[in-house]
């Protein structure tokens, strides 16, 4: 793990900057890119994220006994799992639905529901990069 640690943390990174960017300035530039064709792009990425922020926050949450830490960690520690795995339902129940019908064929909660995942996005895989990057056990 060690040695994937900072390149992932990297990647994950690169790609919470791409959401973070699109996700913000997306109303300036509709005229001049396809935005929809743009998050079509992202949402693969985004999806590669959010399966290995799951798997990352499983991991550490297994590996952390009730007994080895105190009750801020594991308050931590379930807050960063049952997070991902928040962010992770939303995503691909979404994601799904818009592969499956088109962006232009969602309705409205669908696409507000967009609104919220996107932020959700951006907190946890990007905590789970800096947290990478430093190689911070917490």
């Amino acid at each position: 793990m060690e040695t994937i640690r900072r390149p992932l943390a990297v990647i994950l990174g690169v790609i919470t900057i791409a959401v973070a960017f699109h996700f913000i300035f997306s109303t300036f530039y509709p005229d001049s890119v396809d935005v929809g064709q743009v998050w079509d792009i992202l949402d693969w990425f985004m999806a590669f994220a959010v399966l290995v922020t799951l798997v990352l926050a499983y991991m550490r949450k297994k590996n952390m006994t009730s007994d080895s830490m105190d009750a801020k960690m594991y308050v931590r520690v379930n807050l960063v799992f049952y997070s991902a795995l928040w962010l992770a339902i939303w995503f691909f129940w979404n994601w799904f639905d818009n592969l499956a019908s088109g962006a232009e064929l969602q309705d409205d909660i669908h696409l507000t529901l967009w609104a919220f995942i996107d932020p959700l996005f951006i907190i946890v895989v990007g905590r789970l990069s800096v947290r990478l990057w430093k190689g911070d056990s917490r």
